[in-house]
């Protein structure tokens, strides 16, 4: 099982999207939402995927992550069987140095939030952030897509 460290960022301005060199339509929903272990379906345009996460090494930032190719169709079937509530969104990949930002932007239930996530399997020390990159998030609960799920973008004002 690999380790990976994530950060998250608010995104500040459209600019990310001259940039990007790709986007996807992404789906996602939870078999588990545990606090130690999630069990993730996931669909990137046309490719399923089955994700489990958990245990973080170093909480907030680290996790073990297993991940498997699904075929969509199977994908599609998995996805009936997952809790109350979707992840949706528009995901765009742009380089920035050793980096691949993946920016998100939400639909659904947590359509206006626009966020940024840097993955790697090293620690991540990023000096010369995009002017586009906002305040980091990593830390902040109420941005983990288990909670967007319960408490989505949409209710915050309310």
């Amino acid at each position: 099982m690999a380790m990976e460290t994530k950060r998250k960022y608010l995104v500040i301005s459209e600019e990310y999207k001259s940039l990007a060199f790709e986007y996807s339509e992404y789906c996602e929903g939870h078999l588990s939402n545990h606090s130690s272990c999630l069990i993730i379906i996931k669909i990137l345009d046309q490719v399923g995927s089955i994700t489990i996460q958990g245990l973080p090494g170093n909480p907030g930032t680290d996790f073990y992550v297993w991940e498997r190719e699904l075929a969509l169709k199977d994908a599609k079937e998995m996805i009936k069987f997952c809790l109350p509530g979707m992840i949706q969104k528009t995901r765009y990949f742009i380089k920035s140095g050793h980096f691949t930002i993946e920016v998100d932007e939400f639909k659904g239930a947590n359509e206006g939030l626009v966020m940024a996530e840097i993955e790697s399997d090293q620690n991540i020390e990023y000096h010369n952030k995009p002017a586009w990159l906002g305040m980091e998030v990593t830390r902040d609960k109420k941005f983990n897509h288990e909670n967007l799920i319960s408490k989505p973008f949409k209710n915050w004002k309310k």
